[in-house]
């Protein structure tokens, strides 16, 4: 959904979303792992970002869809 050539516009700022995505992934998942005798939370901060993520793309794509692309 975050593909950096859809559209006539190119612009650095597209890449904010993806590179904030992309960090709380990274950010959750070293803070699950450091944490592996808490089940529960290692859980959450595992499969949290990943909904995240989904909703966001999915969000991304209705919105191209009706041909907003900013």
């Amino acid at each position: 959904a975050y593909g950096c050539a859809v559209g006539r516009q190119q612009s650095k700022k597209r890449f904010i979303p993806v590179i904030l995505l992309a960090s709380l992934f990274l950010i959750t998942f070293l803070a699950a792992k450091g944490i592996p005798e808490k089940a529960a939370t290692a859980s959450v901060l595992y499969f949290v970002p990943h909904i995240i993520i989904v909703l966001a793309s999915i969000r991304r794509l209705q919105r191209l869809q009706r041909g907003i692309e900013g």
